[in-house]
């Protein structure tokens, strides 16, 4: 059930039914946060709910704020304390840069790369063969004292073990 309008109320329906309505409270484009509000045992669903969509559905979302309480509820004999919960889901301003591992491939990794020519290259400034794959033949060139064929061949080879 919803009330306000970004509000989901969580109860005894299906917990896909609780995730559909977030859902299409985010579907409006200007809707930056929805509010998952339980208490007692729908607590569980609404922990659930808020996972779901995050990790199945919408992965722009974050929980950006949690409140936790109790209410006091009316009933026969009296009252009882029943605990409740709001989960607020808000989209990421965003999206996280992705950190890409790079594995540095060493210069005696390449055909054709012996210490001599390792220790020119690394003379030059040319440390590692992700540098070396990234380098123009004249640098190479002038850095080991070899035709532009040897040096495109040597760079073409550091690209393909930078690729890897």
């Amino acid at each position: 059930m919803t009330g306000d309008s970004n509000t989901v109320y969580i109860g005894r329906k299906p917990t896909m039914s609780y995730v559909l309505a977030v859902i299409t409270n985010f579907s409006s484009s200007d809707t930056k946060e929805v509010t998952i509000k339980a208490r007692g045992r729908a607590i569980a669903t609404a922990v659930d709910v808020a996972e779901i969509v995050n990790r199945r559905f919408m992965k722009d979302l974050n929980v950006s704020d949690i409140t936790i309480g109790t209410e006091e509820m009316e009933q026969e004999g009296g009252t009882r304390n029943v605990s409740i919960i709001e989960l607020k889901l808000a989209r990421k301003l965003e999206p996280p840069a992705k950190e890409e591992e790079v594995k540095i491939v060493e210069l005696n990794e390449v055909k054709g790369i012996g210490p001599k020519t390792t220790g020119k290259l690394i003379d030059a400034g040319i440390e590692n063969a992700n540098e070396l794959a990234s380098s123009n033949p004249e640098k190479v060139m002038g850095a080991i004292g070899s035709s532009e064929e040897r040096a495109s061949s040597l760079i073409e080879d550091a690209r393909s073990l930078v690729k890897q």
